[in-house]
């Protein structure tokens, strides 16, 4: 049978800690002897000194001892660290993990976005399979894809959040929804709790996506349903921009028109 090793490189590149199911059974000891490395951390617990454990097993050298309790330091700290992650997740709750995770989107953090937007999809799961907390996780998450050019992952999740919302319109659930924010230089909106809002969200975001990589047919077709369904000013200056990416000058100049009537609208 082969022997699993497990390595500390020292600054001679030597390893210091090694496991052979042929020594002591498999438990890890120090390489060159028969000495345990848990007996290096018996010796700390009841208070002995690491020169008086180097004393009494003089085959152990100072340098391989410190690389153990090196070792045995990182992996208490990152354990320490997997415990506090899991607890903050289970105490967080949906909204502070939306929250944090599109201010990392907001800064650029995409990883860290990515994470935090995930937990929150988690949770909001937790809702049920047709909550428009759950449309929102999805849609946030897939923004973060999209602004990595990550086109297929985004668009899988925006289509499954569309969906839930379309069920939602068509069942004309009510509650609150939220006001409009800006992404990069194209602007996306966010809704919550809005059936109508949130599903014309949902197909501008797709909108955006397609005219991103040159669907430009879908996303038009897309943009038309949206604003068909509940036109906002956002929505139709995305809309004259897809349709300037194609030549359509003067149906844009026509569209930004109404966008600038809502507006004024609305003073």
């Amino acid at each position: 049978m082969g022997a699993f090793q497990v390595e500390v490189l020292m600054p001679t590149d030597q390893r210091v800690i090694h496991s052979d199911p042929e020594t002591l059974g498999g438990t890890p000891v120090f390489i060159g002897t028969r000495v345990p490395v848990q007996t290096l951390l018996d010796y700390l617990e009841e208070g002995e000194t690491l020169d008086e454990f180097l004393d009494h097993f003089p085959t152990v050298t100072r340098e391989q001892a410190v690389a153990a309790l090196e070792l045995a330091k990182d992996m208490l700290i990152s354990h320490g660290r997997q415990v506090a992650a899991r607890n903050a997740k289970n105490s967080m709750s949906w909204g502070r993990f939306s929250h944090f995770g599109k201010q990392a989107l907001e800064a650029g953090n995409f990883q860290e976005a990515e994470q935090l937007l995930r937990i929150a999809v988690e949770k909001a799961e937790s809702a049920g399979d047709w909550h428009w907390r759950l449309a929102t996780s999805l849609n946030n998450l897939a923004e973060v894809y999209r602004l990595q050019d990550r086109f297929d992952e985004a668009e899988a999740l925006y289509r499954r959040a569309s969906q839930i919302d379309e069920k939602l319109f068509e069942a004309n659930s009510t509650e609150r929804s939220a006001p409009l924010r800006e992404s990069g230089s194209r602007r996306l909106k966010i809704s919550y709790g809005d059936p109508a809002s949130d599903l014309a969200s949902d197909l501008n975001n797709l909108a955006l996506l397609c005219d991103a990589q040159g669907r430009y047919s879908e996303a038009i077709s897309l943009f038309r349903r949206a604003i068909r369904i509940a036109e906002s000013v956002l929505i139709l200056r995305n809309f004259a921009e897809t349709l300037r990416h194609v030549g359509q000058a003067y149906e844009a100049a026509e569209v930004d028109s109404r966008a600038d009537m809502l507006t004024s609208s609305r003073c």
